[in-house]
């Protein structure tokens, strides 16, 4: 018996190894390991040199200091819930660039990122289909109160959206907010999400006790934009010595989103597409 599921093993791996010889492919793609470690305070106006980010332009993307799980999360468009890794993964942080076809929709892109990743990390993966309790965004009956972005991003994915603490101008009240037009932006700019972004974004902040899924049935970006106050002060009222967290809590968000954006989260037991790491090696073969 342990012969026969070690063959079944070795055939999966061998076959993730393969299939990604038949994605396509950059047109050039540098991997470099860094000794960088994220960090995220700001220095005056200019962010950190240790900060992660990434950059997209047409024809071309650049990772800084991004690990294993930040590239599969990028080459798949699936919620950090959705995938599953082995124990030990390694923590390396690596500096990836590439270049591509100016006209490289969304998924192309994701599907060259897939082969790097098979190529230089020795990456296998299958999918499975998990039941899992999750909270499914649908258009609340009140209506939906968002509208569709006028000048939305060329490649999905390759804008930011912030979630945080910040004071409106002339407000000593702080709010913890989610904007899809990054800050201080000119009018210009390209801006909006889609409701699989805004879901997948919300889930990874750790702010509910369910994974939030899409399941609106809505395409396309739309300019969102959501704010919840929070009590800036060492101990709430009735309450002392207890500190008001400045994130919102889970109630308190899925409130904000029904009644700001016009979607309304309901308790499911879905069918969730779950990414399986089934390999992958801890430094990528060389250039």
């Amino acid at each position: 018996m342990k012969r026969v599921f070690l063959k079944v093993l070795v055939a999966g791996y061998v076959w993730g190894l393969c299939a990604g010889a038949d994605l396509p492919q950059f047109d050039a793609a540098s991997v470099k390991i860094t000794n960088l470690r994220p960090t995220f305070p700001m220095r005056g106006n200019q962010p950190d040199v240790s900060r992660p980010s990434s950059h997209f332009d047409p024809g071309r993307v650049d990772f800084h200091i991004v690990g294993l799980r930040g590239l599969v999360s990028e080459a798949w468009p699936l919620a950090d819930y959705q995938i599953v890794w082995p124990s030990g993964i390694p923590d390396g942080r690596f500096d990836v660039s590439a270049t591509m076809p100016p006209d490289t929709t969304r998924a192309q892109f994701q599907l060259m990122l897939r082969r790097l990743l098979a190529e230089r990390f020795k990456l296998a993966t299958h999918m499975e289909t998990r039941d899992t309790k999750v909270y499914a965004l649908q258009v609340s009956p009140r209506g939906l109160k968002i509208v569709k972005a006028a000048n939305p991003p060329l490649m999905e994915g390759g804008h930011v959206w912030f979630g945080g603490r910040h004071l409106q101008p002339g407000s000593t009240n702080p709010e913890w907010f989610l904007s899809s037009t990054t800050l201080d932006a000119p009018e210009s700019a390209p801006s909006g999400m889609t409701i699989s972004e805004l879901a997948k974004g919300i889930t990874q902040q750790q702010l509910l006790d369910h994974p939030l899924v899409d399941a609106t049935g809505l395409d396309g970006y739309y300019e969102i934009e959501l704010t919840i106050p929070r009590l800036d002060v060492d101990s709430s009222p009735g309450d002392p010595g207890v500190r008001r967290s400045n994130r919102p809590n889970g109630p308190e968000l899925l409130d904000a989103i029904e009644k700001q954006l016009g979607l309304k989260a309901v308790v499911k037991t879905m069918p969730v597409e779950t990414l399986v790491i089934d390999h992958v090696e801890a430094m990528p073969s060389e250039n």
